[in-house]
């Protein structure tokens, strides 16, 4: 402002045939000298036939000199016929700033929708005519992107979101791609989908991400299944409840699993003093082995018989095919 400039504050208040009902003034105040913010207050009563208004900062020119501004805001009473609410919103903001020698562009835009209902009909005391909505839904999209000499980033973030009272239902999504010029680079994604009833709070997710080094999908849920549809059938090949897997035998490939049976020799963690297992099977030779091991030898069966040996592994005694 400049100096003998006066401005004020009002509001024009308009009747349900809109028409203009005239200003009210809550506070006026005049250009001063020095920096910092001012202070004031005022009280605005509005007519009683009215049912919309705008809020006018009106800065008058004085002799000619400085600028007439006016700033405008449109506010609407909330009547029986008109306890509902619907409203779209958007925005977009770009900037590019040099500080100290470091420039940064930046682009942010901002998206929501929202539609309201509540079971009031906007009259009685103040607490009850401003009570939150009673049912919402809303929709929210978040877009941001960063570029410098140093580092890009771009992220963007998704939300839908119902409720009732204390009751409600959400879905956020969230992606965002980061390099720097040190060669840290991430790629990452979320999905979260969350529900509050009675007081519960239950929650499902799932993130992907790579940071160049390693990638990760982490799941968050009570309950994980993967669910294939085969000949018009929905089959759970396998399921993860209460840190436990379990897999549907129906879609096990039970050839292929023979397959490798067939072909493999089994053999027991466990060894004897000299390094050889307890327990050896080879299941496509048709051959197994069973060694015991004590203090005063050990013993051994095997397809040919059963053979025992003292503590310097010589067989004392054969049961079988004794020609061996």
């Amino acid at each position: 402002m400049s100096p003998g400039q006066t401005g004020s504050f009002q509001m024009q208040f308009y009747s349900s045939a809109n028409v203009n009902l005239g200003y009210v003034t809550a506070f006026s105040f005049a250009a001063t000298t020095g920096k910092g913010f001012k202070q004031f207050s005022g009280r605005i009563t509005a007519p009683a036939n009215a049912v919309s208004a705008r809020f006018l900062t009106r800065i008058m020119v004085a002799n000619g000199v400085g600028r007439a501004l006016w700033c405008n805001i449109a506010a609407r009473r909330v009547t029986a016929a008109d306890a509902a609410n619907a409203a779209a919103t958007s925005s977009l903001v770009a900037t590019v700033t040099d500080l100290d020698g470091k420039v940064t562009a930046k682009a942010a835009s901002n998206e929501a929708l929202r539609a309201s209902v509540r079971g009031d009909d906007g009259s009685g005391e103040l607490a009850a005519a401003v009570k939150a909505w009673e049912s919402t839904a809303n929709f929210e999209i978040e877009k941001k992107v960063q570029a410098s000499a140093n580092e890009a980033l771009a992220r963007t973030t998704e939300t839908l979101q119902s409720s009732i009272g204390e009751t409600s239902a959400s879905v956020q999504t969230v992606s965002e791609t980061l390099v720097n010029l040190d060669g840290k680079v991430s790629a990452q994604t979320t999905i979260k989908a969350q529900t509050i009833a009675n007081g519960k709070k239950v929650m499902a997710g799932l993130a992907l991400g790579s940071d160049g080094e390693t990638s990760e999908i982490v799941a968050f849920a009570q309950r994980f299944e993967i669910v294939d549809e085969v000949s018009g059938q929905l089959i759970t090949p396998f399921v993860v409840s209460g840190g436990q897997v379990f897999i549907n035998q129906a879609v096990i490939n039970k050839a292929f699993i023979q397959e490798i049976i067939l072909g493999m020799t089994l053999r027991s963690e466990a060894v004897d003093s000299r390094g050889r297992p307890l327990l050896e099977i080879n299941v496509k030779a048709g051959t197994f082995v069973l060694r015991g091991d004590g203090t005063g030898g050990s013993i051994l069966l095997n397809n040919n018989g059963l053979a025992v040996y003292d503590g310097n592994d010589v067989r004392r005694t054969m049961t079988g095919n004794l020609r061996l």
